[in-house]
């Protein structure tokens, strides 16, 4: 990262911690998920996981309700009941706020709907953020998108990117389960809630503008095995690729084909990457930023 584009970052965080003691943050959180019937249905089963999420030093959250698979992962339980179908609902307060708790409800099947926003007022002395530095930011997340999200790709998805179908040997992805918990490339396990979750916040942060820490939470979110796969054009996960190539991951055939192909990557080159992208997309942002 160029001299230039790390004073811009300090100069930033600098302004941040400033701005800090006059903004109110997200703060008293508690959140449910599953058969809201009652105010009391399936009271603060969510709660754990938002706080982690939102809380503390932060005055804006994006946050995306996890399907049943991913909360019961997570420990969370959710009761039910035929024809109510499963909801999110989240309250929260800003800073010290006693009066009434904001209320974000996300209807049933929320995780098929977009992300619940929370957000506090921030004070005019908080430096607005960079709306030049968006595009360059979200060119980052772009990059890395693929793997972060992990998707296997079929023959027919690749058909319609322009790409060769024998590519992927899969007709389909009936049977192939994705990956849950693994780990990041800053060390750090991270499951595949977590990263949904990270990217969602990582695209919010992109879209004001702000860099700050951007980097590090973009290495606790990508995978390991990420890497730029020439074929496919694109970067994605080692397991992701193997998948695809051997057309499964399990079976007589495509397990050890898999096993073979998967041979890992090296963390420090993946490191090295996304300090690279930070350092050119430096250079780009002092020639359209000041």
């Amino acid at each position: 990262m160029n001299r230039l584009f790390q004073v811009r970052f300090l100069m930033s965080c600098a302004l941040c911690v400033v701005a800090i003691t006059a903004q109110a943050q997200i703060s008293y959180v508690t959140a449910r998920i599953g058969c809201l019937d009652s105010p009391t249905a399936n009271a603060g089963n969510l709660t754990r996981l938002v706080v982690a999420a939102c809380a503390g030093q932060r005055f804006s959250c994006s946050y995306r309700a996890p399907t049943p698979q991913e909360y019961t992962r997570a420990g969370v339980r959710a009761t039910s009941r035929t024809f109510c179908t499963q909801a999110m609902e989240i309250s929260y307060h800003c800073g010290q706020d006693a009066g009434p708790a904001k209320v974000v409800v996300v209807p049933g099947d929320a995780w098929n709907q977009p992300p619940a926003q929370l957000s506090c007022p921030q004070n005019a002395v908080t430096p607005p953020a960079n709306p030049r530095q968006a595009p360059v930011l979200r060119n980052i997340l772009e990059k890395y998108k693929g793997c972060i999200l992990e998707k296997y790709e079929t023959q027919q998805d690749l058909r319609s990117r322009g790409l060769d179908a024998r590519l992927s040997g899969l007709t389909s992805t009936s049977g192939l389960q994705d990956r849950d918990i693994i780990t990041c490339a800053a060390g750090n396990p991270c499951s595949r809630f977590s990263r949904r979750t990270a990217y969602d916040r990582l695209l919010d942060q992109a879209n004001r503008g702000d860099p700050t820490n951007f980097q590090e939470e973009l290495q606790r979110a990508v995978p390991a095995d990420c890497f730029q796969c020439a074929s496919h054009r694109e970067r994605h996960t080692r397991h992701v690729h193997c998948t695809m190539d051997c057309g499964g991951n399990n079976g007589p055939f495509q397990g050890p084909c898999f096993e073979a192909c998967k041979a890992p990557d090296s963390i420090t080159k993946l490191l090295n990457d996304i300090a690279e992208d930070f350092r050119v997309f430096g250079n780009e942002l002092q020639h359209t930023t000041w």
